[in-house]
Order: structure tokens, then sequence, then C-alpha cells
């Protein structure tokens, strides 16, 4: 970021093909608390100044909460933070 503002924001939002973006930047400005999506409030986040509701700024971004979803938990999983117990493997000694 160069004085609080992301390199890679442009006049009409991102610079970066969406394929090419970090996870964090693909959900951005949601975040999931309780496995439901919430929006930061950022002044300098180009879709808020369009876009209120949470319906408003999916649409505005092209997602769908689902797709959050499954970034969310790639982002989770890259951290190495996993959003379910692991499971106990039982051990079987022979």
């Amino acid at each position: 970021t160069v004085n609080n503002q992301c390199i890679f924001k442009g006049i009409s939002g991102c610079s970066l093909l969406e394929i090419n973006r970090p996870h964090f930047c693909r959900i951005y400005p949601f975040w999931f608390f309780e496995n439901e999506p919430q929006i930061f409030q950022d002044p300098n986040c180009l879709v808020l100044e369009r876009n209120q509701t949470i319906g408003e700024v999916l649409l505005g971004l092209g997602t769908t909460p689902e797709r959050l979803r499954q970034i969310y938990s790639q982002l989770c999983e890259d951290w190495g933070f996993y959003l379910s117990k692991p499971q106990r493997k039982s051990r079987a000694f022979f």
C-alpha cells in the first residue's frame, strides 16, 4: 500500500485480473463472522461508494455468498487455519 491505498487500485477498481488477486482481495470488503459475510466499512472502497447493502455489494462485485465462502475457506487453509476441527483418527495397533 501507498498512503493506505492499495497500489493496484485504479479509478475503476482493481487493476489486477481476478485470477491474479490474492484471496483476501477477492473477498474484500467482506469478512466472515460466525460463517456469515459482513462488510468492512472502508471509506476508500470503490464498491461501497455505489452500494450499501450486502446484496448490492455482492451484485456490484459479481459474486455470491457461496463463492465468497469458497474463497474464504481457501484463504484460511492457505494461512493454516481450518474452519472445522480436525477429526481425531483412531490408532489401531497390531
